[in-house]
């Protein structure tokens, strides 16, 4: 046998064993750093499993951009984890003006409590191009939470513009317009919120109604006074 036909199958064998090693270099240098976790997150959110979604998404980090870090927000805030806030925050540092960020943050501000920072950020989104109804809605909420009636009314025909078949958008409507009518027949300042109320729609919260009540009965000490009537709630998860 000749050198080179000797040469040439083992030229062709050492390359046969470098192709495994090398194909496995070459996938490793051309994926991006969080795609993987990118990609398996955004099939959990698309199989609605929101838990697995936001542990995938939120470890993209900065540089995974601002829609994919407020999917992350979202699929956090859907299972109920603390990591909603912090994601939706990532986003807007991404990017200050994307508004669906603003919504995802606005609500999460309302489901903790703070209907005032709730309504700032809602409004900002608003005037940002946001189209969520449901961003509309949980303004009317902050809104109402506040005790400012005409601004919450405002919010839910928004709302409702957006999506004519938000339910809960127009049942909070028809709920205010009687609550703020009564309010304005009576003479009396707008409603204000109950004592310990909380951000409706997300944690049971109530706020007093102007609705009208039956004549309550005479006082005990004064027999010419009838007796104060109780403070009557609209639970506004119930409608």
């Amino acid at each position: 046998m000749s050198l080179r036909s000797f040469a040439a199958p083992v030229a062709l064998a050492t390359l046969i064993a470098c192709l495994p090693g090398c194909g496995a270099m070459k996938f490793a240098s051309s994926e991006p750093a969080g795609q993987d976790s990118v990609a398996a997150g955004n099939a959990a959110f698309d199989q609605k499993d929101y838990g697995r979604a936001c542990q995938e998404l939120s470890k993209a980090g900065a540089g995974a951009g601002a829609e994919t870090l407020t999917r992350a927000g979202v699929a956090c805030a859907k299972a109920g984890q603390d990591k909603a806030e912090t994601s939706f925050k990532a986003a807007l540092s991404a990017n200050p003006a994307y508004a669906p960020a603003m919504e995802g943050l606005g609500q999460t501000a309302l489901s903790l409590g703070d209907p005032a920072r709730a309504r700032d950020v809602l409004e900002a989104a608003a005037k940002a191009g946001g189209h969520d109804p449901r961003a509309a809605m949980a303004l009317g909420d902050a809104w109402l939470l506040s005790g400012q009636c005409d601004k919450a009314q405002a919010a839910y025909q928004d709302a409702l513009r957006r999506d004519g078949g938000l339910s809960q958008a127009k049942s909070r409507l028809e709920a205010t317009r009687l609550l703020c009518g009564t309010k304005k027949a009576s003479g009396a300042s707008a409603a204000t919120p109950a004592s310990g109320a909380t951000s409706p729609g997300y944690s049971g919260s109530t706020l007093p109604s102007g609705s009208t009540q039956p004549a309550a009965p005479a006082s005990a000490k004064d027999p010419g006074k009838p007796a104060k009537p109780a403070t009557k709630t609209i639970d506004l998860n119930d409608i």
